[in-house]
């Protein structure tokens, strides 16, 4: 029986790995199951900010290719005009945060679009982002992730998205004076943030632009006619690990197959 239970505590920690809790959400958007091509507003989601640039659209993609339901068809806007999603104000004065979402390039090979988290005219007006108004800032162009440090671009090391193919993308972003553990083993510095492709940390305690409280986000496509899908987006002012639902499942399994076994000796 002791050896049953340290395997059932082996699979429980190793389950839990990179696994967060809901504890600190302060945003989520997962779409619904509203119709294909309906347009997106602040209406029939939780986003305080929708805009079309020229060229461009906001409107649902059903069914979605991230489960059921509906994702966010994002895009189309030509040179510099502005389509996007977000909330301008309101999440919170914070400084540590963990930004996920999951996002398909969907046609065309050029253009960017940008993921930002901060505060001031960058999240309340029309306009693309300025520095000074930044937390943290990624971006993709031409299928290259990059992040913001140093008021420039700086690619991250295997952040490649491909046309076509589905991916999670995660930041966890720490702007306070000390280093915070979160996972089992990991570890984001004082003003450095982590960055997760599917699940496999890419970018390791980045410096990052966080001159700015985090209280609200944006999410916009510039530059050229190529669209996003994007779903399941969720942001919390914490990170911490649970098991989910399946690897308390396999523990009981476990410990179960282990009791009937000594029943039956």
């Amino acid at each position: 029986m002791k050896k049953i239970l340290v395997l059932a505590a082996m699979v429980f920690y190793a389950l839990a790995v990179n696994k967060t809790s809901n504890a600190g959400l302060i945003f989520s958007e997962n779409f619904g199951s509203l119709s294909n091509n309906a347009t997106i507003t602040t209406s029939n989601t939780d986003f305080t900010y929708v805009r079309s640039g020229t060229g461009g659209s906001v409107v649902a993609l059903n069914p979605s290719n991230f489960g059921s339901g509906s994702s966010l068809n994002l895009g189309g806007s030509s040179g510099g005009s502005l389509t996007g999603v977000g909330v301008q104000t309101g999440l919170g004065s914070n400084r540590l945060i963990d930004f996920s979402l999951d996002l398909r390039a969907i046609n065309g090979t050029t253009g960017t679009l940008v993921m930002l988290m901060g505060s001031g005219n960058t999240f309340t007006t029309n306009n693309t982002f300025a520095n000074n108004d930044l937390f943290f800032g990624l971006q993709i162009t031409s299928g290259a992730l990059q992040y913001r440090v140093s008021n420039a671009w700086s690619n991250v090391t295997g952040g490649t998205i491909t046309q076509d193919i589905g991916y999670n993308l995660r930041v966890v972003a720490n702007g306070t004076a000390n280093s915070v553990s979160y996972g089992i083993s990991d570890l984001v510095g004082a003003s450095r943030m982590d960055i997760y492709l599917d699940g496999v940390l890419i970018g390791n305690d980045l410096s990052f632009t966080n001159l700015q409280d985090a209280s609200g986000f944006r999410i916009y496509q510039v530059n050229s006619s190529r669209r996003f899908e994007i779903d399941n987006i969720s942001i919390s002012n914490s990170v911490s690990s649970v098991p989910e639902p399946s690897a308390l499942l396999l523990v009981g399994s476990i410990i179960g197959t282990g009791l009937l076994r000594r029943r039956r000796a």
